[in-house]
C-alpha cells in the first residue's frame, strides 16, 4: 500500500511539474505576444475590460495569431519537456528565458526594426501566416544560439530536474508582473485627481445650438501625415485630412502638423471614446468585485452615474444617432451609448437592409457613410442632430482597403489609411453641399494611436474642426505647442457647436487657459489616472 500511494504521489507531482511548464511558458508567450502585438495598448487594465465584455464580431484573425503565437509553442515545449528534452537541455531553456525576459524591450525593439525592414511586404498584408513564420524562424535561431551557448558551460547540472517546475512558474509570474504591473493593479492606492480637478458644469444652453458630426477615425494619426515619411520612406499617407486640419481648426503639440497625446486608459476604441465624450479615462475594473460581479459583466448599464456631453446635448433637446460598422456588443459600445442617451444603428441594423459588403471589422466604411448620408437628407426634424460615426477600416493589423472605392490600391494598412482618407474626405465634401451645413460643425478625431508601434517616438493622435463655432477666437498661439489629451478635447467639442465651456471633467478648454497635461506633465497625469478615485467609483 505504501508503495502504491508512492507511485501514485509521484506520478501526480509529475503531473503538477508538466502542467506548471505548460501554464508558465503559455503565460510567458501571452506576455511577448500581447506585447509586442499591442505595444500601445497592452495595459491589464484593457485587457481584463475586453475579457469581461462581450467579443461578438471580433476578427477570426485574433483567434489564429493567439493560437499560432501562445498556444502552439507551448505545446510544443511542454512535449519536448515529457519526451526528449534532458536535465541539461531544461536548464539552458530556462536560463534563455530569463535572458529574453530580462531583455525583453531590446527583443521587442528588434522585432519592431525587422517589421520596418518587412513593412511593405509583409507585415501590414494579409498573409500573416508569413510573417509569423518569419518572425518564429528569428525566434528559434535567436533562442538557439543562447541555448547552445548555456548548454556548453552547464552540461553538468544534473539535479535541475526537481526544480524546474517552480523554476518556470517564477519566471512566468515575474514576466506578467514586469510588463503588466499585476501587484500593483491589485494593490489599491488612491489619488486626489478628481476630488481636486473633476469639474461638469451646470445649467448648460445655447442660444443657438448647432448640429454636430463626430468622426472617430480608427486609429488616425496626424503622423500619418508627416513623420511617416521619413520613418517609413511612404509619401504622406492623408493628403485629404492634412488640408482639412490645415484649412479648418487643429491643434499641435508642436508647430508643425502634430496632433493631441494619448494618456493611460484612453488607448482602445471604447476607451477613447468614453475619454472624448465624458472627459475622463476608462479606468474599469475597479477591483475584483467589479471584475467578477454582475455591476460589471452583466451589465446593461456602462458608468451610468457618468455625465458626458451626450447627456447634456439631450438635456438642450438633440437627437443623438451613432452609426457603428461592428457588432456594437463588442468591448460594450452599445451599452455606454445607451446609457448616455445615444440611439446607436450598428451590424445587425444595416445586415437587413440590401447587399452588405464586409470590411476588416465589420461593415466596410464606405457603406456606412451612405447609410449616413441617407440619413442626413431624410431627416426633417426641428431639433438639432448629432451624428457619431466611429470608422472601422483603418483597424490593426492588416486593415482593409475598399477596392471597389479604391481600387488602385493594395491590402495593407498602409493603403487602407490612403483610401480611408478618400473615403472620409468624400462624405466631408459631400456635406458641405447641403443645406444644413451652415449650421453644423464637423470633427474629426482619431480615436486612439494605432496599435502598431514603428520606430518614431512623437506619435500624435489627429484632431479637425469644420465649421466650428467657437466662444472666443482660436488664434495661431492658442493652437501650436499644446499639450492635449483627448480629456481637452470634450469641452472643445461642446464650445464648438455654441455652448461656451471651460471645463469639463478633467478636459480643460485651450482656447481658456491651461491643461491639465500642461500643467502637470505626461508621465504624473498617467501616473494620476491609474490610481484608484472615490469620484471615479461613484460614476459606476
Amino acid at each position: 500500500m505504501r508503495h502504491l500511494s508512492f507511485q501514485y504521489l509521484m506520478k501526480y507531482n509529475k503531473f503538477f511539474s508538466y502542467f506548471s511548464i505548460f501554464i508558465s511558458i503559455f503565460l510567458i508567450f501571452i506576455t511577448f505576444w500581447v506585447v509586442e502585438t499591442y505595444h500601445n495598448n497592452a495595459t491589464l487594465n484593457a485587457i481584463i475590460f475586453h475579457l469581461t465584455m462581450p467579443l461578438d464580431g471580433i476578427n477570426p484573425i485574433f483567434y489564429k495569431r493567439f493560437i499560432l503565437y501562445c498556444l502552439l509553442p507551448s505545446i510544443f515545449v511542454l512535449i519536448c519537456s515529457i519526451y526528449f528534452f534532458t536535465p541539461t537541455i531544461i536548464l539552458c531553456i530556462i536560463l534563455s528565458i530569463t535572458i529574453i525576459i530580462f531583455g525583453f524591450d531590446n527583443i521587442i525593439a528588434m522585432f519592431k526594426t525587422i517589421e520596418v525592414i518587412y513593412y511593405k511586404s509583409f507585415l501590414f498584408s494579409d498573409d500573416f501566416i508569413f510573417s509569423y513564420l518569419i518572425k518564429l524562424t528569428i525566434f528559434i535561431l535567436v533562442l538557439g544560439m543562447i541555448i547552445y551557448m548555456i548548454y556548453k558551460i552547464s552540461s553538468h547540472i544534473k539535479e535541475i530536474k526537481k526544480y524546474y517546475a517552480y523554476i518556470f512558474c517564477i519566471l512566468a509570474l515575474y514576466c506578467v508582473n514586469k510588463h503588466f504591473n499585476t501587484i500593483g493593479f491589485f494593490t489599491k492606492e488612491y489619488s486626489l485627481l478628481y476630488e481636486q480637478h473633476y469639474k461638469i458644469p451646470s445649467d448648460l444652453q445655447s442660444n443657438k445650438p448647432r448640429n454636430l458630426i463626430l468622426i472617430l477615425a480608427e486609429s488616425m494619426e496626424s503622423t500619418y501625415a508627416d513623420e511617416w515619411e521619413r520613418a517609413k520612406g511612404e509619401k504622406n499617407l492623408i493628403p485629404n485630412l492634412y488640408n482639412i486640419a490645415l484649412k479648418n481648426i487643429y491643434f499641435s503639440n508642436n508647430k508643425n502638423f502634430g496632433g493631441i497625446y494619448q494618456v493611460n486608459n484612453t488607448s482602445w476604441t471604447i476607451a477613447g471614446t468614453i475619454s472624448y465624450l465624458c472627459g475622463v479615462p476608462l479606468s474599469l475594473p475597479i477591483d475584483s468585485s467589479v471584475i467578477f460581479g454582475d455591476r460589471y459583466i452583466n451589465r446593461t448599464e456602462f458608468l451610468p452615474h457618468l455625465t458626458c456631453i451626450s447627456d447634456i446635448l439631450k438635456q438642450n433637446n438633440y437627437n443623438q444617432m451613432a452609426f457603428i460598422g461592428y457588432e456594437s456588443s463588442f468591448a460594450g459600445s452599445k451599452y455606454f451609448f445607451a446609457s448616455h442617451n445615444i440611439d446607436i444603428l450598428d451590424e445587425g441594423y444595416f445586415k437587413k437592409y440590401g447587399e452588405i459588403k464586409y470590411g476588416y471589422w465589420g461593415i466596410k466604411d464606405s457603406l456606412i457613410f451612405k447609410f449616413a448620408k441617407q440619413y442626413l437628407k431624410d431627416y426633417k426634424s426641428n431639433k438639432p442632430f448629432v451624428l457619431y460615426i466611429p470608422t472601422v477600416d483603418t483597424h490593426y493589423p492588416g486593415g482593409f482597403t475598399d477596392k471597389q472605392y479604391c481600387g488602385n490600391l493594395d491590402n495593407n494598412l498602409t493603403d487602407a489609411i490612403k483610401c480611408s482618407d478618400k473615403i472620409i474626405n468624400d462624405f466631408i465634401s459631400w456635406v458641405k453641399k447641403q443645406d444644413f451645413y451652415n449650421d453644423t460643425t464637423i470633427i474629426i478625431l482619431g480615436d486612439h494611436l494605432s496599435a502598431f508601434s514603428y520606430n518614431y517616438k512623437n506619435r500624435n493622435i489627429y484632431n479637425a474642426f469644420i465649421n466650428a463655432k467657437f466662444s472666443t477666437t482660436p488664434s495661431k498661439d492658442l493652437l501650436i505647442n499644446r499639450k492635449l489629451s483627448h480629456f481637452d478635447i470634450t469641452p472643445l467639442i461642446l464650445d464648438s457647436i455654441g455652448f461656451k465651456v471651460e471645463s469639463f471633467g478633467l478636459g480643460r478648454n485651450p482656447l481658456y487657459g491651461k491643461t491639465l497635461l500642461e500643467e502637470y506633465g505626461l508621465d504624473e497625469i498617467n501616473k494620476l489616472i491609474t490610481l484608484d478615485s472615490k469620484v471615479y467609483e461613484s460614476f459606476l
